[in-house]
């Protein structure tokens, strides 16, 4: 199997102490100089436009930042940007981002991996937030406080995440684009506590993920352009069958008209 090299953009804000972290830790280590170029900014990333020369450049686009939550919970995530509703955090409302389930997939095990000495909770988080952008993205982010976007040690953690996961995404192989189930996630938590387990076993690489808070906006439409921005072919959506509420039967019918198999969790 030959490796093939992806171009990444990664980028990070000037003002975002956790993503100047994980890049001073990114610049420590090296990857051939086609595989990756490193793009700092000054607004917020939520909130990025990408100059169009450096996003025609690149193939997929990481972003390194800090997470913000109210219980201060010591985590390190990652997720896809994109809103299922109103688009009060960047990005345009209604519209989810170009993804690859299966870098999702590389880097959340490779960040679990990296981080299985820390004192750290790793965890997916549901699609939000911008920016909305026309190549594949994803977040990595350390979480919660000042205190942890500052720790050297979760900077490296992800650092190394980023420059493995790369070469593990580079490495799949061709002749077997399909070894994972991709599906779409519905229900549950923000946290995907129904999902997580999942995405570290060896049979589903998730797309976008909708937690409950957001099930009120899924209808038809939105999922197939889940679908047709996932760069891999879904094929089901899984069900945070306990975590859907109200929204079950709503859920269900939306599904349907999508075309898409169910598999509850």
């Amino acid at each position: 199997m030959s490796s093939r090299f992806f171009r990444f953009l990664i980028v990070a804000s000037k003002q975002d102490l956790a993503g100047m972290n994980i890049i001073s830790e990114l610049k420590k280590l090296r990857l051939p100089t086609n595989a990756y170029k490193i793009l700092l900014v000054e607004e917020d990333i939520i909130y990025v436009e990408i100059p169009p020369q450096e996003l025609y450049n690149a193939d997929y686009i990481i972003f390194a930042s800090r997470h913000e939550a109210k219980d201060a919970r010591k985590t390190l995530s990652v997720h896809f940007p994109g809103n299922w509703g109103k688009a009060e955090f960047g990005g345009e409302e209604k519209q989810l981002n170009k993804v690859s389930a299966y870098l999702l997939k590389i880097a959340f095990q490779e960040l679990t991996e990296q981080a299985k000495n820390s004192n750290y909770q790793v965890t997916l988080e549901a699609t939000h937030h911008g920016p909305f952008l026309q190549k594949p993205s994803i977040f990595i982010e350390i979480g919660s406080t000042k205190e942890e976007w500052q720790d050297k040690e979760a900077g490296q953690v992800i650092a190394n995440t980023i420059i493995n996961a790369i070469k593990k995404f580079s490495e799949l192989d061709n002749k077997n684009p399909e070894q994972w189930k991709v599906a779409l996630a519905l229900g549950g938590t923000h946290y995907c506590a129904a999902f997580n387990k999942l995405e570290l076993e060896n049979k589903y690489a998730l797309s976008h993920i909708c937690s409950k808070y957001f099930l009120e906006n899924i209808n038809s439409e939105i999922l197939k352009q889940a679908i047709e921005r996932t760069e891999e072919r879904v094929t089901c959506v899984l069900l945070d069958w306990k975590g859907l509420g109200k929204e079950k039967e709503r859920v269900l019918k939306a599904v349907e008209e999508a075309g898409l198999e169910v598999e509850k969790v």
